[in-house]
């Protein structure tokens, strides 16, 4: 159970990353 919460906060973490990214670019 541990493991899949886990996994799903990763993806969460990496697709604010991806978001950040994308919004620089965006900005620029």
């Amino acid at each position: 159970m541990l493991d899949a919460y886990r996994q799903e906060q990763g993806l969460f973490h990496m697709a604010g990353l991806h978001t950040g990214v994308i919004r620089c670019l965006l900005q620029k």
